[in-house]
């Protein structure tokens, strides 16, 4: 199962919500979920070999990226997935 941290008081609501969400995705829904985000923004969720559970083993797609990319890379991200 996928650790999340929305209980982490230092997340903010959007964060926590994101994550909420995230984990509901991976472990409920077999449909496909990008995430790209600032890596390691987000410590302890969203790395690339972390592919979702249960019935949504699979279809849960990470791309942590580095801080300071602009359109180009995001851009990139979606061309090659």
């Amino acid at each position: 199962m996928t650790q999340t941290s929305s209980g982490d008081p230092k997340l903010t609501p959007v964060q926590k919500f994101g994550e909420v969400v995230a984990d509901f995705v991976e472990r409920w829904m077999p449909n496909p979920f990008l995430s790209t985000h600032q890596y390691p923004y987000y410590p302890g969720t969203g790395a690339a070999d972390e592919v979702g559970d249960g019935k949504g083993e699979g279809y849960t797609v990470n791309v942590p990226l580095p801080a300071g990319c602009g359109d180009a890379e995001y851009l990139a991200v979606f061309r090659e997935i």
